[in-house]
């Protein structure tokens, strides 16, 4: 495999295997919990090649392939993959409903720019499919085959996983992974911001519960889809802008440079033009 089909992964826990994310195509980071039965892969990645490549990689380092999948949301970059991986997946109900609307989609630039002029799809994404995929856009949407509600336990032989859907902006489906052996908790883009809204948005108090449930879970890694993993400390160290931002638009500020002096207060290592963004998407989100 060359190219983008070269994927690198690591053994970041005992039996916790994670794939490096690539910007360029804004191809996630997957991950696999190894346990002595069965292997539980984490998102099916954003194309077939992605998924197939993370199966040969998985299969090099550990000597093992995955008996099940799980989805942490519906989005393109995390779910594309799944008709060439060839087991059982598991996501939450939303996910099912997402997916399956978009079985009857096209994928041409034409299909594509409508659905973005409409707001159904992003540009970002959009550009980043024409990348993963070409020119040539066969993409066959799958279906998971086993739904979760709110909450499910898996028993992997030497080990036990929670799957667990937590509110958030990002997309109402978003499922945690954690492994409660290595205390390894996959994340997907929970922590992001409702991109499919316009303008984009937080809701302050559905992030600050966001933040709330992810710390109450018995985890010390956290591993994003489009960073690199955290841990506890790293995560609270990450989130600090935006928890000032949250709990100051919480308690009715609405001044955008004030809660972006916030935000460098808390973080003064970030850009100011992030701190503004987050000062931003929180006001979007105030009100709604």
């Amino acid at each position: 495999m060359h190219g983008f089909d070269s994927i690198d992964i690591a053994e970041i826990a005992p039996g916790v295997w994670r794939s490096a994310h690539d910007a360029r195509n804004d191809r996630p980071a997957l991950g696999a919990v190894v346990g002595t039965e069965r292997v539980l892969m984490v998102d099916s990645g954003a194309s077939p090649r992605h998924a197939l490549a993370f199966v040969e990689a998985l299969r090099e380092a550990s000597g093992r392939t995955p008996d099940l999948v799980a989805l942490t949301h519906w989005h393109w970059d995390h779910s594309f993959g799944l008709s060439a991986v060839g087991v059982p997946a598991i996501a939450h109900r939303a996910t099912f409903e997402a997916l399956g609307r978009m079985r009857s989609w096209t994928w041409d630039d034409d299909a594509l720019a409508a659905r973005v002029a409409t707001g159904e799809e992003i540009e970002f994404c959009a550009r980043m499919i024409g990348v993963e995929y070409g020119a040539a856009r066969d993409i066959r949407v799958a279906l998971p085959t086993i739904l979760v509600e709110e909450r499910l336990e898996l028993e992997l032989g030497d080990r036990s996983v929670l799957l667990e859907r937590i509110p958030n902006d990002h997309s109402a489906d978003g499922l945690v992974i954690l492994d409660r052996r290595t205390g390894t908790a996959f994340l997907g883009d929970i922590l992001g911001p409702a991109y499919y809204e316009r303008p984009v948005a937080y809701r302050s108090g559905r992030f600050l519960s966001l933040v709330e449930r992810l710390l109450a879970l018995p985890a010390e890694t956290f591993v994003e889809g489009h960073d690199e993993p955290l841990s506890r400390s790293g995560l609270l160290r990450e989130l600090a802008a935006h928890l000032a931002v949250a709990r100051a638009v919480e308690d009715g500020e609405r001044d955008r440079p004030t809660l972006a002096r916030l935000a460098a207060d808390a973080d003064p290592q970030a850009e100011p033009a992030e701190l503004h963004r987050i000062a931003a998407f929180f006001l979007s989100g105030a009100d709604r």
